[in-house]
């Protein structure tokens, strides 16, 4: 926002004013105000107001600041509190103070407390704009996007904040930093959680506000993850790397556009906005964009000014300019000459005598020949085009590097010069900027407009940053420069640059003149602490005094001794009578407002005059106590000459102040300590002078040390600042003074010691303890303690011990930060799992977990290429070969792998290779090259063979290898045609481990005659010799003979075709196979499938390999494919294999498949009579056939009773399989049939037996009989239930046990909160599995009929822990109930195509709603909530709920269901039904008949039950839901013969179907109707007549009259069901009674909270809102009326009264009573003990768990008005919501995790305390206590009370639930003859007199 001098300013410039306001960068008005011409000039104050009498035309005017301005009139009204103190600029000190009170504060710049700094005692520290604003905003107070603050608290240049693209929303970084810190460390984590949002970054000035035309939208899709990305968070997103990338990518932009790698500075900005508006003064500015010393604008007048750009006083000229060159600042100064030190041309700091000597330069420094080569060199061609080049590398050297420590990190991490860029710029921005080319990087919406010519004139320049930048010698010279100057810590590496630059460039452009500098360039001023130069200032043995501004003391130079310098009181004097001397009125100069008032305003003329002249003492070193001018006297402060408030007495009264230089110093008399107190640190001395020394004494104590008789009690310590008794600071200074009195000391000082000042002792903590509030805490391991703060151990270093101040460094590789032990030091091998020395090295030889194959690696672990193998290999095989990188080129992929057994084959394709993973060719190798492996690499013979392949026509491929015979060869074979290619990799076993002649293994042999090794390669035998070295002797017997099959009719007799049906496709099933390529240029198909029958035939013979099946497949146009498989046949269930064939398993559908003839498994032969002799017969024939078969596992022995004459049967196993169902498995859980078999096994010896060795031949004594199991099909265990398995191993086989899910979640105990999720298996197992997501997590469903929902997804978050969600809101389940639907029971929903489900429907009309989008009555609307990573079939919740937002609000409201959701992980849904006349209206006949509200509900459930599993939910597993009002229809379902079979569990939150309103009688909804009839108009007794008239109304009319009605009409008078005899056939607990009711699972409660009043409260808002506030009182007698049941009994309602005190008096106070009262009385009656004896019942009349809960007043107090009760905010986790998440605690966040948790446990389970209903297990108390059931007992039925701790209870509300179901109809069946109502108060009376020591139900027993 503009300031009121820029909002003056520009008005003024766009009317053409003669005046237009100069204000200053910051806002602020200038007090010097100039007219447009410059020639009349006058002071203003703060508020731009012209100060009277200061005008001038034609000469200079000296006004004061606003600071000065308002001290002055502090000082002349006499009665000011404070007097404000001002820098010597004029400013407002920073902390101001109150002497009186002995308080300080810190003020902003216009002199304004900043809230909440205000002490005791002087701030350390005050926290500066950029702070202030933070601290704003966690208040509440401006955009949620907190600024950027540098390290002094003001802002920083580059501001960023991030935008939303689709709506343009700031993000709400404030909370989204603190919460998630580390998704801000790389760009990738920030993307995945925020993918549509981009970055808005702007220069800034002073105050925050961006710079007009600076903004640029920076896209975050294209930048890298850096080096720098895993460094720890920092406090603040301005201390991420994230930020700093980002910062430096927008400085890129300026610096193309600009050709400055920085933002505008403050004098730029002024300059550019006076420009503008034609301001009279328009700042200049130097090219580093700071201040001109000398300052002028139009009309003549110059002044000076300071590094910020304040006038100095004192300064202006008229027609002329003055003298500005001793204009300093000693910060700024101090920071250059250090500069300038660093790159002296001499190794040593010359003194004054040998100054004149010409000492070599050093190394590093400007003039170094080295130095200059370097840099010139690089940068010389850019000197003559760029003269400000040295300011623009330092202010690129400032912008990327917030520190030297930050930049020495940076040169650390990137070795590579082109990668340290790139890490700093999160990519090549810079490089592209300098092509003009920020596609992808820069978004449109900001404020900079990218102007060609500017780009064209800045390229060269970006360039030529971007080279310096990859200049490894360059960053080199920076990090030596930044070590050398010890400059880690320093925030200012631009300004040691700059002179290095400057004086570097200097030197060359006048040849080396630069480098020869007069000594005084070695001056380095000396500051204090608030950044002003010291008073005296020294070079080498030289010494001087120095003003206020740093100029040199005339007379004060001395040399070997300090100067005597002028007091304040003397510097004020002399600047009295310099100012004296003037010849023209003065406003006074801010420089000696520092000291006494000397210079006052006049405000009876307006005019201003010379002040008083003050007065010193003691040689002029102090202030006299007494001051005095013309017309006034005061005291002064003796040292500063600050004036005492409430001293000034005017002079004509003729008295003066008595002023007391003793003042302020006192002492208290205590009882000596002997502590020890000092250590090394805690005396320092300084010479102020020759006569004077400075003493500064710390003194520390433990408080351990101290003794127990002088501490203070624990109150004394909490109450008082100052433990004056265990610390007394006086008693302290008497000891130091009374030392310094003794010998030696007395010889030594010349007078008594003074005290000038003292600090009050505070706390701290001890070395290795960090302070925590008003104590201190132990540094845990992993941390250190420095500076009182426990920081944790840097990455690269550990601490394994407690308060310990420093921590060790790794001895080996690198830790993260905070490790706490040795083993936490891991080396990049470690860190990556790789083979690893003991050193941590990366060993050479690396085995592929996956692949098991070995391979050879470089010292990074990098993969060399072509030395993949599956032989092991050692390290001295690997280290000794130096591999070559394989040239990439875009047409060419190489992924070839060295392999010594074997060969690698590629193919051609339009010039490009693509490797197959076939390592054999038959034949075709047509020309065959052999090189020596002595120098010539793999890689090489690669790229010669590749060359020559692409340039023949005739290759198609070509085949490497490589062998190690006879020193090594390897070869090249191009090929031409090859017939047939086999051993791919897929195949099984290729690996080489069996006999070198297989033909899939090396194919070598040896003759032993010839002294030969032969081997077979590409179709030709090679032949070497062993006396062959290099020449190598090829024996090739010509071209591989073609492929000619003799077509033998045995062979096709042999084989016969398998019937493609009876195999079963199992594509995830790893079946071993062997695999060909039989080319079509050779062999026809017929051919093809004999040579793979043959090739069947050989495998057989020579390998275990069993070959059962042959596949030949015509895939391709140049190949077939043969696929030979093994005996994969299933037999399925158990007694299948009795009867039928079994099926092979294939992994994809056979084309021409063939199988052996008699090898299918068939059934035995069926016998009659069999006898045992028979049995032992067959039993050995079963065992010798199994002897005989090498893979038989065991056999079976069984008698089939289906089969005629049950035949005892005998299978051989070759494994006992997938054995299930054991006799010992009980559960009821179960995915497939456990009938028993119909084969009967359990008689001896019938049964399985299992082969004890597959070798040996036992016998039957030596089988051993095996537990029973039944063989469960494969495809079983893809069950959709099954979720997790469990595998053990017993003695001969491997243990599955399957379970569904079974994932038990609860609160977590630890401290950073959310949950603990655990697995319950039943018994332990080697390894647990779990199914991953077994449905993808779509936000589309389609439902049958209509079309397809489209939903959304969001992310929940619940303390550390974060959770998908979808939601699909909106989904119709009926029609809209409109028109002539109202009133009608809901008929199906009619909707096609796609429905948008992303939004919220508005929920139903209800009394009290007031007009508004959020409510309707198209309301039949559900939401459905369901977590990511449900497996298999959730259990579901439906709860009817109609949301009410806040008046007011035209939002539709949502009870969020995704916390509940996504805590249980069960499916949630929230539903809208009809209430009150809308839903219930009925006439008693058909036209109205009512219970609409109820039907809807209904209808929901049936909708749930036919959609619910197209949404990941279990329609068997639905628990009904409901609360308050909602609850007692809900309940209905229980008694309702159309609810069944819709739901297994209820959920019933403040309601129940004993509530005396739940079910209204058929006369009782006539009259209601009739009622609302009238209110509207509708006077017809013709009920059709009448249901026209009525849905004619408008909805808002009709709402309008039902909440008139039911705010004078009670509970009793209310819409409800109705006795319909359909859907309520009669009263509920008649029902109940009769047993006609659902058996249910049963969760109720009720809440303090709950009553009719606070129901009822929308409806009293809603009257009052219509003028009816009147309509209270009646309100309130329909409810007191209520408590007499429904006839209203008198004597009830009388004792009612008197049981809950309703009595009161006619005072707000007493009428707040009884409403409370009457409130507790209807909660009781129609809420808890309804719920109570609900509860009851069920306990007692079903097998059906019940739990039960009540929320106390304690819980149900609080201050938010909520418009849902408190107990359904905690069950479904609406604290954890971002809406309502600064409403509650963190206790009340956990006890809704608790609650949720509890919730979803019975939703699931029908126990809150069990996750699912298989397992009993339970969490740990601690983290979910026990929920004892509801269960009957002398003291009360236990229930849980909802309150932190979570307590079980019994008893709840006993003697009012006893008042309601004990005496009262006790009472009404007393008084059931007619008695007269004025004997009411008698019947009170006698109540009274037993009252004090008899409970009411004894009274009901009592004669009246």
């Amino acid at each position: 926002t503009l300031s009121q001098c820029e909002s003056l300013r520009g008005g003024s410039s766009a009317r053409q004013q003669d005046h237009v306001p100069q204000c200053s960068e910051d806002g602020r008005f200038r007090h010097v105000q100039c007219s447009r011409a410059g020639g009349e000039c006058w002071c203003v104050n703060a508020e731009g107001a012209e100060i009277s009498g200061s005008r001038q035309n034609g000469s200079a005017v000296y006004c004061l600041t606003s600071c000065q301005l308002h001290r002055q009139q502090a000082l002349l009204s006499g009665d000011a509190p404070l007097v404000p103190q001002c820098q010597a600029s004029g400013e407002y000190q920073a902390v101001q103070c109150d002497s009186a009170r002995g308080q300080c504060w810190c003020v902003d710049l216009e002199g304004m407390e900043l809230y909440g700094t205000r002490q005791n005692g002087k701030p350390s520290q005050c926290p500066g704009s950029c702070e202030v604003r933070s601290r704003r905003l966690l208040h509440g107070v401006g955009e949620r996007s907190p600024p950027q603050c540098s390290a002094d608290g003001s802002f920083l240049s580059v501001q960023c904040k991030f935008v939303n693209t689709t709506d343009r929303m700031v993000l709400d970084l404030l909370h989204t930093f603190n919460r998630f810190p580390k998704v801000f460390q790389t760009f990738s984590s920030f993307r995945q959680m925020f993918p549509e949002v981009s970055s808005y970054c702007f220069c800034a000035d002073s105050r925050g506000r961006e710079l007009p035309s600076t903004g640029v939208e920076l896209l975050l899709d294209e930048v890298y993850d850096t080096a720098f990305s895993g460094l720890e968070p920092g406090r603040s997103f301005s201390q991420t790397n994230m930020y700093r990338i980002l910062q430096r990518r927008f400085l890129a932009v300026q610096l193309a556009m600009s050709g400055r790698f920085r933002c505008p500075s403050p004098c730029e900005s002024e300059r550019s906005a006076g420009a503008q508006a034609g301001n009279v003064f328009v700042a200049s500015c130097a090219s580093d964009g700071g201040y001109v010393p000398t300052q002028c604008q139009a009309g003549g007048q110059c002044w000076c000014v300071d590094p910020t750009g304040k006038e100095i006083f004192g300064t202006r000229q008229h027609g002329g300019h003055p003298d500005c060159a001793g204009v300093k600042d000693c910060t700024s100064e101090r920071r250059q000459a250090l500069s300038r030190l660093f790159s002296s041309p001499s190794d040593q700091v010359p003194s004054a005598k040998d100054s004149q000597t010409h000492p070599v330069p050093s190394p590093l420094s400007p003039c170094s020949p080295q130095l200059q080569q370097l840099l010139l060199g690089t940068l010389g061609e850019s000197l003559s085009e760029r003269s400000d080049l040295g300011d623009i590398l330092a202010e690129t050297i400032q912008g990327m590097f917030p520190s030297g420590a930050m930049a020495l990190k940076a040169l650390s991490l990137a070795s590579n010069p082109k990668r340290l860029q790139e890490n700093l710029f999160g990519g090549k921005f810079l490089g592209n900027a300098g092509m003009f080319n920020f596609t992808g990087a820069v978004g449109v919406s900001g404020t900079l407009s990218f102007s060609q010519a500017s780009l064209a004139n800045n390229q060269d320049l970006v360039q030529l940053i971007s080279a310096t930048l990859e200049n490894g010698d360059f960053l080199s010279t920076l990090r030596q420069t930044i070590l050398l100057s010890k400059a880690e810590d320093s925030t200012q590496l631009g300004l040691f640059s700059n002179f290095l630059f400057r004086v570097l460039f200097e030197s060359a452009q006048s040849g080396g003149a630069g480098c020869e500098r007069e000594p005084s360039a070695l001056y380095v001023p000396s500051c204090d602490d608030s950044g002003q130069y010291q008073e005296i200032q020294c070079q080498g043995s030289e010494c001087w005094c120095a003003d206020p501004q740093g100029q040199e003391v005339t007379g004060s130079r001395f040399n070997g001794q300090r100067p005597r310098c002028p007091s304040r009181c003397e510097r004020e004097l002399n600047m009295y009578n310099r100012m004296k001397s003037l010849n023209h009125l003065l406003l006074c100069p801010p420089r000696v407002s520092l000291g006494p008032s000397w210079c006052q305003l006049l405000t009876d003329r307006g005019q201003s005059v010379v002040g008083y002249e003050p007065e010193c003492q003691v040689d002029g070193r102090l202030f006299s106590p007494l001051q005095c001018d013309q017309t006034d006297c005061w005291c002064v402060s003796q040292t500063d000459g600050q004036e005492l408030p409430g001293t000034r007495t005017p002079r004509a009264t003729g008295k003066t102040p008595a002023c007391d230089s003793k003042s302020g110093i006192y002492v208290l008399d205590l009882t000596s300590v002997s502590v020890s107190v000092c250590d090394e640190s805690s005396v320092s001395v300084e010479c102020v002078s020759e006569e004077s020394v400075s003493v500064q004494v710390s003194w520390r104590a433990l408080l351990s040390d101290l003794p127990i008789s002088v501490l203070p009690d624990l109150h004394d310590v909490v109450i008082y600042l100052f433990p004056d008794v265990a610390l007394s600071e006086d008693r302290l200074l008497d000891g130091v003074l009374g030392l310094m009195g003794s010998d030696p000391y007395r010889s030594i000082l010349t007078s008594e010691p003074r005290v000038l000042s003292t600090s009050a002792p505070n706390f701290g903590c001890s070395h290795g303890y960090q302070r925590v509030g008003t104590g201190c805490v132990v540094c845990p391991a992993g941390m250190f303690s420095s500076g009182g703060v426990c920081s944790p151990c840097p990455q690269g270093s550990y601490q394994d011990q407690e308060g310990s101040d420093f921590c060790t460094m790794c001895p080996k590789g690198t830790s993260t930060n905070g490790a706490s032990t040795a083993t936490h030091c891991l080396t990049e091998c470690q860190r990556s799992g790789l083979r690893c020395s003991e050193g941590g090295d990366v060993l050479s030889a690396q085995q592929d977990i996956q692949t098991r194959r070995w391979r050879c690696v470089t010292s990074s672990g990098e993969q060399l290429e072509w030395t993949t193998t599956g032989q092991p290999l050692s390290e001295g095989e690997c280290s000794g070969t130096v591999w070559v990188s394989v040239l990439r080129t875009k047409s060419i992929l190489y992924c070839f792998s060295l392999c010594v057994t074997g060969h690698e084959f590629t193919t051609k394709a339009q010039k490009t290779f693509e490797r197959l993973s076939f390592r054999k060719a038959s034949s075709g190798v047509y020309r065959t090259m052999v090189f020596a492996a002595e120098g010539t690499t793999l890689t090489d013979v690669h790229r010669f063979c590749q060359d020559e392949c692409t340039q023949n026509t005739c290759c198609d491929g070509f085949i490497l290898n490589q062998n190690v015979l006879s020193g090594g060869t390897i070869m090249c074979g191009l090929l031409s045609y090859p017939d047939m290619l086999l051993c791919s990799e897929a195949d099984w076993d290729v690996s080489g481990l069996a006999k070198a002649n297989r033909i899939c293994g090396a194919g070598v042999t040896y003759n032993k005659l010839q002294k030969q090794f032969i081997f077979n390669f590409g179709g030709q035998d090679f032949t070497i010799s062993k006396d062959i070295s290099l020449d190598y002797y090829r024996n090739i017997k010509g071209p591989f003979p073609r492929h000619r099959l003799n077509l033998f009719l045995d062979l096709k007799e042999t084989f016969v075709a398998l019937d493609s049906s009876a195999v079963v496709v199992d594509s995830e099933r790893d079946i071993p196979s062997l695999q060909y390529w039989i080319f079509k240029h050779q062999f026809s198909a017929q051919e093809a499938q004999l040579w793979c029958l043959k090739r069947r035939i050989y495998q057989l013979h020579g390998l275990p390999f069993l070959c059962h099946l042959a596949d030949v497949r015509d895939e391709s146009s140049v190949y077939f494919t043969c696929a030979l498989y093994p005996d994969t046949q299933v037999c399925g269930a158990y007694d299948k294999p009795l009867r039928q064939a079994c099926s092979p398993v294939l992994p994809q559908q056979p084309h021409t498949a063939h199988t052996k003839k008699g090898e299918s498994l068939t059934p035995f032969p069926q016998r009659k009579g069999v006898c045992l002799l028979c049995v032992c017969t067959r039993f050995r024939e079963c065992e010798r056939r199994c002897d005989e078969d090498p893979c038989c596992r065991g056999i079976g022995y069984v008698r089939d009773t289906q089969s005629p004459g049950s035949d005892v049967l005998c299978l051989t196993l070759n494994s006992f399989g997938i054995q299930t169902c054991g006799e010992g498995e009980r559960t009821t859980w179960r995915v497939q049939d456990c009938t028993p078999s119909r084969v009967e096994t359990g008689v001896y010896p019938l049964g399985w037996y299992e082969k004890p060795g597959v070798c040996k031949r036992p016998r039957i004594s030596r089988y051993r009989v095996t537990p029973k199991r039944h063989p469960i099909p494969y495809g079983l265990l893809e069950a959709e239930s099954c979720v997790v398995v469990s595998v053990g191993r017993t003695d001969s086989a491997v243990r599955c046990v399957l379970y569904p899910d079974t994932l038990a979640c609860g609160p977590s105990t630890t401290t950073t909160g959310g949950q603990d999720c655990r697995l319950v298996i039943r018994e332990s197992a080697l390894q647990v599995y779990l199914h991953k997501e077994p449905k993808a997590a779509l936000t589309s469903v389609f439902i049958p009929a209509h079309g397809t929902l489209q939903g959304s997804s969001v992310t929940t978050l619940l303390e550390s822990d974060r959770k998908t969600v979808r939601q699909f809101l909106g989904v119709p389940y009926a029609r809209p109930p409109i028109r002539a639907l109202r009133f009608v029971p809901p008929q199906p929903a009619e909707w096609s195509g796609t429905w948008n489900a992303t939004v919220t429907r508005p929920s139903c009309l209800q009394p009290g709603a007031v007009e508004s989008s959020a409510s309707s009555e198209d309301c039949l609307y559900l939401n459905i909530f369901i977590p990511s990573g449900i497996r298999g079939s959730a259990a579901v919740l439906v709860f009817f709920h109609n949301p009410s937002g806040a008046a007011g609000d035209d939002t539709a409201s949502l009870l969020d269901g995704s916390y509940l959701a996504a805590v249980g992980n069960i499916v949630v849904v929230t539903v809208n039904t009809r209430v009150a006349a809308f839903g219930f209206l009925s006439t008693g006949s058909t036209a109205l008949p009512g219970n609409a509200g109820f039907q809807d509900q209904v209808a929901a459930l049936k909708w749930v039950q036919e959609n619910i599993e197209a949404f990941g939910g279990d329609p068997r597993l639905v628990t009904v839901g409901a609360e308050r009002s909602g609850a007692d229809v809900a309940s209905l379902h229980l008694t309702s013969p159309s609810s069944r079979g819709l739901f297994d569990r209820m959920l019933l939150m403040g309601g129940s179907v004993f509530s005396p309103a739940s079910v209204l009688s058929v006369s009782k909804a006539q009259g209601q109707a009739e009622a609302l009839a009238r209110e509207l108009g509708c006077s017809s007794s013709d009920p059709e007549q009448l249901g026209s008239c009525l849905r004619a109304a408008p909805a808002q009319d009709l709402n309008a009259a039902q909440t008139k009605l039911l705010s004078v009409s009670g509970p009793l008078q209310a819409w409800g069901p109705v006795v319909d005899g359909v859907s309520v056939q009669g009263k509920p607990s008649m029902a109940l009674m009769n047993a006609g009711f659902h058996r249910a699972d049963l969760l109720l409660g009720s809440s303090a909270e709950d009553g009719l009043i606070s129901r009822a409260k929308r409806i009293k808002n809603f009257e009052e809102l219509q003028g009816r506030a009147d309509s209270k009182t009646a309100f309130y007698e329909a409810l007191s009326n209520s408590l007499g049941g429904d006839d209203a009994n008198a004597f009830v309602k009388a004792a009612a009264t008197w049981f809950y005190s309703m009595q009161h008096s006619p005072s707000p106070a007493g009428y707040n009573l009884f409403s409370q009262a009457l409130n507790s009385a209807t909660r009781d009656l129609f809420i808890v003990c309804p719920t109570i004896k609900m509860a009851n019942f069920w306990a007692a009349n079903t097998r059906s768990n019940v739990f039960m809960y009540y929320l106390p007043e304690d819980t149900a107090q609080t201050s938010a008005d909520l418009s849902v009760p408190l107990d359904v905010h905690y069950a479904f986790g609406l604290p954890h919501s971002p809406l309502t998440y600064d409403l509650f605690t963190n206790t009340e966040r956990r006890l809704s995790l608790q609650m949720m948790t509890y919730m979803a446990n019975f939703i699931k389970s029908g126990n809150p305390n069990q996750a699912h209903s298989v397992s009993r297990v339970a969490f740990s108390e601690a983290a979910l206590p026990l929920w004892h059931a509801f269960q009957s007992h002398p003291e009360g039925d236990s229930y849980m009370e909802v309150e932190p701790g979570l307590s079980n209870h019994r008893g709840l509300r006993r003697a009012q639930c006893s008042f309601w179901a004990d005496y009262v109809p006790s009472l009404t069946a007393s008084i059931a003859l007619k008695v007269p109502k004025n004997s009411v108060d008698s019947n009170i009376l006698k109540w009274k007199k037993f009252g004090t020591t008899k409970t009411l139900p004894e009274l009901a027993t009592r004669p009246n």
